[in-house]
């Protein structure tokens, strides 16, 4: 289960969130694929784009990164797995998001609702809200991993264990809010 696979170094620029809509099916929960799979050793930077409604029993419905990814000015929003981690996004090695939001996702039966990260995750001027889990940081989970959040919030996320889950990892919050969670 693939969705669009990313095999090479790719940049996708978009017109804007609400003009560039890349989505797994038109409406949340009916999907039957990730939206996007970034392939180990591919740079991709994705700007100006919404990424939704994907829908995978596998780890990153939204988004799943193997690779180096950046989000510039993107929305990853409405995407759900029913046994994976990190519904919007799942990050196995670099993630950065820059003026980026990543909202009502939804995990099912793992953690990290909005995005689990087990590799290095930056947050730049981002927002983290209104994901869920019944499990472990609805928001964000991070796995051994090291997560930098500036100038973000991360709010009104729905888990066991709150917003921003750390599990053996390093997180460094700078001038940023973690609140209404």
């Amino acid at each position: 289960e693939a969705g669009i696979t990313v095999d090479k170094d790719l940049t996708l620029t978009g017109a804007g969130v609400s003009s560039t809509i890349v989505q797994a099916s038109t409406s949340p929960g009916t999907g039957t694929d990730r939206v996007f799979l970034i392939n180990s050793g591919v740079t991709a930077t994705i700007d100006g784009i919404t990424i939704q409604h994907g829908n995978s029993p596998d780890d990153g419905a939204g988004i799943h990164n193997s690779g180096t990814l950046t989000l510039n000015n993107s929305t990853v929003r409405n995407n759900s797995t029913l046994a994976g981690r990190g519904a919007g996004i799942y990050n196995g090695s670099t993630l950065i998001l820059n003026s980026s939001t990543v909202s009502g996702n939804s995990a099912s039966s793992r953690p990290g609702g909005g995005i689990f990260s087990a590799g290095t995750l930056t947050l730049n001027n981002s927002t983290v809200t209104g994901n869920q889990t019944p499990y472990d940081g609805a928001g964000i989970f991070n796995l051994f991993g090291t997560v930098t959040i500036k100038y973000s919030t991360v709010t009104n996320n729905i888990g066991l264990y709150g917003a921003l889950y750390d599990h053996r990892g390093t997180v460094n919050l700078q001038s940023s809010l973690v609140v209404g969670n």
